[in-house]
Order: structure tokens, then sequence, then C-alpha cells
């Protein structure tokens, strides 16, 4: 007789009835009400608050750090600083700074110089450009 077939199908069913004698004993018994998970209240920071925050991060405080501060994640609290008009930091250009670019280097600029006026590195914005298909030039601005 092969044992190991036997003990294969036992192990859902044991684990299945692991579960139900978990979940039964999370069940408030009668006349005790025992403490649910706990839910976390969305938090609205008002504008004093973001106003600090923003001027922390313009100080060069981490986003994750002044989330965790605030009390919401890093995501939302990058999404609140969009809207007030901030910059944030190491973000990806938008494509109409990209079009911006493409603008701006089809009329002569240099990489650098348009990474320098629109806050990006000289190498994003070749890159930026590679993907819109731009034609590069050479380092004395003649065209390849």
């Amino acid at each position: 007789m092969d044992l190991r077939r036997l003990f294969s199908k036992l192990a859902p069913r044991l684990r299945r009835a692991l579960m139900v004698v978990r979940t039964a004993r999370l069940r408030p018994s009668e006349g005790r009400v025992r403490d649910r998970r706990k839910t976390r209240q969305v938090v609205q920071p008002n504008d004093r608050q973001l106003a600090a925050v923003e001027a922390r991060y313009a100080e060069g405080a981490k986003l994750r750090d002044l989330a965790l501060e605030l009390g919401v994640s890093r995501v939302r609290l990058a999404d609140l600083l969009r809207q007030r008009g901030v910059r944030i930091r190491n973000a990806s250009p938008t494509p109409d700074e990209v079009t911006e670019m493409v603008g701006r280097y089809e009329s002569g600029e240099s990489l650098e110089q348009i990474g320098k006026r629109l806050g990006f590195s000289g190498g994003t914005v070749r890159n930026r450009l590679a993907t819109r298909g731009v034609a590069m030039r050479d380092s004395h601005g003649h065209a390849r």
C-alpha cells in the first residue's frame, strides 16, 4: 500500500480544517465583544500642515519620512504636493515636458542646457528624445 498518496490527499483537508477552527476562535462569543482589526482613519492634512511639509521637502527632507510623520502614504503625499505645484524629486518627465524638450533640442539647445532648464540630467533628456525618434546631433552640433 502506498502511504504517500494517502497523506498527500489529507494535507489540503487538514489545512482547511485548521482554517475553520481558527476563524471559529476569532468569532465573538455571546456577551463578549472581541476587538476587530483596527482600521486606520483616513488623514486629511490641512493647508498649514501641507505648507510645513512643503517647506521641509524643499529643504531636502525625504518624502517617505514626511509621509510617515503626517500619517499618509508616500504616494498620497506626493499627489498632495503635486496639487500644490511642487515638483517631486527624481520623478520622470511628463509628456508635456518631453514635448518641450523636443522643441528646445530642435531649436538648437544642447542636452545639458535643456536638462538644467527643466530640472533633468542631460542623459534623461537624451533618452526621452530618443524614444520620440528625434535625430541626435554630434558634439559639434552637426547632424549624424
